[in-house]
């Protein structure tokens, strides 16, 4: 909204096209994955491999292991490279993300442009990367429940955010929030996946 305005056809071919440019190189990825490692074997497969893998060295793993099975430099480079750039465009995303809710939630906009840049720099980017160096096993906590999480703040929320402007009889642009019917069914199974979740977690 802040980067398109209100113009549904636009922000419908947005994620659409992301989506799919996602979906391509994810395609990609497994592809090329299972295509060099067998899947029973030698001690390179991912059966003998799945069975020494924990939550701490799971990438470091599978990093050596497609060592082991490609013989070539550039294209352990290539995989280096798609790596880093997934995760720094992950973090960059995320924190982008959190921008809004963190203005609105902690009422920044009454402060100055330069305070409120210097502030947000550090809670979005600065405060992650130093937690994540020194408490390296917060990383890994987090992430193993990030799933649970981005339902709650990306689903869950926004459903309920236009539940409740609907009920305010606020106006609404978009076809697919005007059916009371349709989000409040995808509003119960989001619950009902974020019940089961945290019961997983639990147990």
């Amino acid at each position: 909204m802040n980067y398109v305005g209100p113009h549904p056809k636009d922000i419908r071919r947005i994620i659409i096209v992301a989506s799919l440019i996602i979906l391509v190189i994810y395609v990609c990825w497994i592809v090329s994955i299972f295509g060099n490692i067998a899947i029973y074997g030698d001690k390179n497969s991912f059966a003998e491999v799945l069975k020494s893998l924990n939550s701490e060295d799971s990438v470091t793993q599978l990093i050596y292991i497609l060592k082991a099975n490609i013989q070539s430099s550039e294209v352990i480079t290539l995989i280096y490279t798609f790596i880093t750039i997934s995760v720094t465009t992950a973090f960059i995303t995320l924190s982008l993300a959190l921008k809004d809710l963190i203005l609105d939630r902690f009422k920044m906009n009454n402060i100055s442009t330069l305070s409120k840049n210097i502030l947000l720099s550090f809670l979005l980017f600065m405060l992650p990367i130093i937690l994540n160096y020194y408490f390296k096993k917060l990383f890994l906590i987090a992430l193993s429940v990030v799933g649970l999480f981005s339902l709650i703040m990306l689903v869950s929320c926004p459903l309920n955010m236009v539940r409740i402007l609907r009920n305010r009889n606020f106006e609404i642009i978009y076809k697919s929030m005007k059916n009371s019917k349709l989000n409040n069914f995808a509003l119960a199974i989001a619950i009902i996946i974020i019940i089961f979740q945290i019961i997983d977690y639990i147990l």
